[in-house]
């Protein structure tokens, strides 16, 4: 299914850019009159050409208009088997952003030497969208969950908070720094085992999406009934 979708794409994206740039003559009309005469046991047809139009170039504005449509070509959605796996990986980036935050978190600010915290899930969910993040057609698999949304976003708010105040660090502030990076430690810990739990939900809600694969087993039981009946 996902090669014809590609094979659709191509051809359809192809021809649609033609027509965009058909801006000469696109052919031309021929009047014909057929006369038939018969003579004893003969028969003559003459064809005979009495009016030509040439049919003049599309008007500029329906070629403007086809040429929106040429970008839109890569709004193509996905197959099934390909949402799923974009469903499961949308909190990939928001695990991995606090376990790591949890690990830099272990040490001390002055043995981390100003280490800023990762804030990669917040830029490609919640921050400005841009043309190369991740499809955000699938952030409602996590905004549909309010209460774990509240928690992300408090919880990148926080780092970002952090990571400001390191940047503009001044000399006494070490216990300030240090306090926070032990509410961040916690934060971090409780988040990345409520996102994974989240996955798992992720995960069974779109198995239905995946395509049906019979066992060995399966394939032998199916098999068997087919030369029984």
């Amino acid at each position: 299914m996902s090669e014809a979708l590609k094979t659709i794409w191509k051809e359809g994206h192809e021809l649609l850019k033609r027509f965009t740039e058909l801006d000469q003559s696109i052919g031309t009309f021929q009047i014909s009159v057929r006369k038939t005469t018969r003579r004893r046991l003969r028969t003559t047809i003459d064809d005979s050409i009495v009016s030509t139009l040439v049919v003049p170039p599309l008007p500029e504005w329906i070629r403007e208009e086809a040429r929106k449509y040429i970008t839109k070509f890569s709004d193509i959605y996905p197959t099934d088997d390909q949402a799923a796996l974009l469903i499961r990986k949308t909190v990939d980036i928001i695990l991995t952003d606090a376990s790591r935050n949890s690990k830099l978190l272990e040490i001390t600010y002055a043995q981390a030497g100003g280490q800023q915290l990762s804030t990669q899930g917040w830029d490609q969910w919640f921050g400005t969208w841009r043309s190369n993040y991740a499809d955000q057609r699938y952030r409602a698999a996590i905004t549909r969950n309010e209460p774990l949304t509240k928690k992300i976003v408090d919880y990148y708010q926080s780092v970002m908070k952090y990571n400001k105040r390191v940047t503009a660090t001044v000399a006494g502030e070490g216990k300030v720094l240090e306090s926070m990076r032990l509410e961040l430690k916690k934060m971090s810990d409780e988040l990345a085992v409520e996102v994974a739990k989240y996955q798992q939900i992720l995960v069974e809600a779109s198995e239905h999406l995946l395509p049906v694969v019979e066992t060995a087993a399966q394939s032998a039981w199916t098999e068997e009934r087919v030369r029984g009946s």
